[in-house]
């Protein structure tokens, strides 16, 4: 071999070596492999090659039809008899799909299932869970109701005028007027939920046969400080009612005291009509004053001084005053009022403070010896508060 060929021969094998040493790192194409179509500017500025199509861009309306889709076959799903931890399972999935969802889109399927008009037993109890949102739903049609209101409460404030037009379910009317009432409250447009709330506790049908949604629903009237249900919840505390529809109307009222008593409470001392079939209840109410506030504590001495106002009413009101029980739950409009111990220690000394002068006033000398049992007891946890610190001396 002469020196030229050999230098040739040389020059090939280095060549060769460095090709794979590139190919190895990935920086130079085989020159064995041909894409079997046009290369794109990218993957030629990037010494890639692709033999498939570019993908179609993706439509508006996709992620619509997909949800819309995805509700459906929950629908059929649920209509085909499924159990009730299999519902729950299934519509939490669902709900957690919404979540991640488009608004726009999530919504545009909601409202597409609510106008269908389809619904679905869940073999589930209607529970209201934190922030009133629902724990449970028992129809298809309420849990996309409760999710629309929790997605966009605008667009589920103004679907509820949708649920009123009709009277098929007080259960539907219990989240529109929960939608409604999230959309209307910050603006202060509360006097439309008001009506629609009474319109509910008005309707004898519904009464008839109470579901819990039309139960939970009472709460509304409490949210809208409608003063004006309180005949009608006295009636449902007639003994020959459901016991779920009188504990409801019960709570009602009591809450009603807890949300604004400063005005709640001087309009029942002048209303005399008010609980006149219910003393116990009404005395229990006014036992929730703080004497320490002006209008509480005069709406107070009014209704003591009243009348038509019994001995043994006015002797149950001392025996609960000050009256800081509560009943703990979630609801659909308004939050939970149970005092702090710091709050009943203060309600405390506020009725402590008062119940000498009280006793001096000729008025309410029929309740001498409640007023001297109520002022020794109080003031025996006057002393108890103060021993564990939440109470000054």
């Amino acid at each position: 071999m002469t020196r030229v060929a050999a230098r040739w021969t040389l020059i090939g094998v280095v060549a060769l070596g460095l090709i794979a040493l590139l190919r190895q790192f990935g920086r130079a194409p085989d020159p064995t492999l041909r894409p079997h179509g046009p290369v794109s500017d990218a993957s030629a500025s990037s010494g890639g090659t692709t033999d498939r199509p570019v993908p179609p861009a993706r439509s508006p309306d996709e992620p619509v039809r997909t949800l819309t889709q995805q509700l459906s076959s929950l629908h059929g799903a649920l209509g085909g008899g499924v159990s009730p931890a299999e519902a729950a399972r299934l519509l939490d999935a669902a709900a957690s799909q919404l979540r991640v969802s488009p608004r726009a889109a999530a919504v545009a399927a909601l409202l597409a299932q609510l106008e269908a008009r389809v619904d679905a037993a869940t073999g589930l109890r209607f529970k209201v869970g934190p922030g009133g949102n629902l724990a449970a739903a028992p129809t298809f049609r309420v849990w996309l109701l409760d999710q629309l209101g929790q997605i966009d409460p605008s667009v589920g404030g103004s679907y509820a005028a949708q649920i009123y037009a009709r009277r098929d379910s007080a259960d539907e009317w219990a989240l529109a007027l929960r939608n409604d009432w999230r959309a209307s409250a910050s603006a202060g447009r509360i006097a439309p939920v008001r009506d629609r709330a009474l319109e509910l506790l008005h309707d004898p049908n519904w009464a008839r046969q109470a579901s819990p949604g039309f139960l939970e629903a009472f709460d509304l009237a409490v949210a809208t400080l409608a003063w004006e249900a309180v005949p009608q919840l006295e009636q449902m505390l007639d003994p020959v009612r459901d016991a779920a529809l009188r504990r409801a109307a019960w709570v009602a009222l009591d809450r009603l005291s807890l949300e604004a008593p400063t005005d709640f409470l001087p309009t029942l001392a002048q209303r005399v009509d008010w609980l006149q079939s219910q003393p116990l209840v009404r005395a229990g109410l006014f036992a929730r004053a703080d004497l320490d506030d002006r209008r509480e504590r005069e709406a107070v001495e009014k209704y003591l001084a009243r009348a038509d106002v019994s001995t043994e009413e006015g002797t149950r009101f001392f025996e609960l005053l000050p009256n800081v029980n509560a009943t703990i739950s979630h609801n659909l409009a308004t939050a939970v009022r149970a005092p702090s111990l710091h709050q009943a220690a203060r309600l405390d000394r506020a009725a402590l403070s008062l119940l000498p002068a009280w006793r001096t006033r000729p008025e309410f000398a029929r309740w001498n010896a409640a007023m001297l049992a109520a002022e020794q007891r109080i003031g025996e946890a006057v002393a108890s508060a103060v021993r564990g610190g939440f109470s000054p001396p």
